[in-house]
């Protein structure tokens, strides 16, 4: 186990050492002087970092002559124990009241990306520890079977992260247009308020005591009515057209979220997994009545949602 441990520990290594090639490059640049000591220091990690995973991998081959099999499945449990997780995570009815929560579900939810994106070594490790085992024995249906589910699995997972990053997008967006809303309507009633009593209200007053001015204030007064009408009009109309989208996408989303369900059944379906023992056929009734509940809340959401628009 520490051993797989080391091994996929080291992997992320490669990409910081790449960095650090090109920030040295860019170093070198500026200070030609350097530029001797500067390889020297960047050889000297290639080198040990190549020489601790040559070091690695000859224990784990060591090791898997005697217990590949075990180090295979270990390491694949890891993976999916994750997965299940990650799926979980994903699938959560996450609503934002406002824009910091919708800020911050979009924060965590590039955190999880970053997991996500971080975990791709130790799904190779496991791809990796199961194609060995493949090459001395290809009668290994069973670990094919399982080096595909696994394939498909991480796939789900990656389309799930982008079906919930472009909700919590549309959240952040409906929140922003939401506080920008509250700001006009606090403003416009701010302005309608004092029109009532300032130019209304004064007008009016003038009209009452016949000023000399008293057909122009009552043109302006007319023109004024009937601009503001219109402007409430448009207002209207115009907040009639985003709740319109809003409905719109509320739907998608809720499309979105049932077709990826959709897709997870039926890869559950096409599987050929039926387990390798009684607890493992337990598991996967119980993953796929799961499954079939989840779609008939989809149902039951659609239903709904379709009822409160219509």
């Amino acid at each position: 186990k520490s051993l797989q441990n080391l091994e996929r520990d080291l992997k992320p290594l490669e990409d910081k050492i790449h960095y650090l090639e090109k920030l040295a490059a860019e170093v070198k640049k500026k200070n030609p002087e350097e530029a001797a000591a500067i390889e020297k220091k960047i050889a000297q990690l290639r080198a040990l970092h190549n020489d601790l995973l040559r070091r690695a991998h000859d224990k784990i081959k060591i090791a898997e002559q005697s217990q590949g099999q075990e180090m295979f499945e270990s390491a694949l449990k890891d993976v999916l124990n994750w997965i299940d997780r990650t799926k979980k995570a994903l699938s959560e009815d996450v609503r934002a009241l406002d824009v910091q929560q919708a800020e911050d579900l979009l924060k965590k939810h590039y955190e999880l990306g970053e997991q996500i994106k971080d975990k791709k070594y130790e799904v190779e490790y496991v791809q990796e520890l199961g194609q060995r085992l493949l090459e001395k024995n290809p009668r290994l249906r069973e670990v094919e079977a399982q080096l595909k589910h696994l394939g498909t699995e991480m796939a789900m997972v990656k389309n799930m992260y982008r079906i919930r990053d472009a909700q919590l997008k549309e959240q952040l967006d409906l929140q922003l247009f939401n506080r920008e809303a509250e700001r006009i309507d606090a403003a416009t009633k701010g302005h309608e308020a004092f029109l009532d009593y300032a130019d209304l209200g004064l007008g009016t007053a003038l009209i009452a005591q016949k000023h000399y001015e008293s057909p122009n204030v009552e043109r302006l007064l007319k023109r004024l009515n009937t601009e503001w009408a219109e402007l409430r009009d448009a207002v209207n109309r115009k907040g009639e057209k985003l709740r319109q989208a809003s409905d719109q996408k509320g739907l998608n989303r809720i499309l979105e979220d049932a077709h990826a369900k959709l897709d997870e059944l039926e890869s559950v379906l096409k599987s050929d997994e039926l387990g390798s023992d009684l607890r493992a056929v337990k598991d996967l009734i119980q993953k796929h009545s799961v499954l079939e509940q989840e779609m008939g809340i989809y149902e039951n959401k659609v239903t709904v949602f379709y009822l409160s628009v219509n």
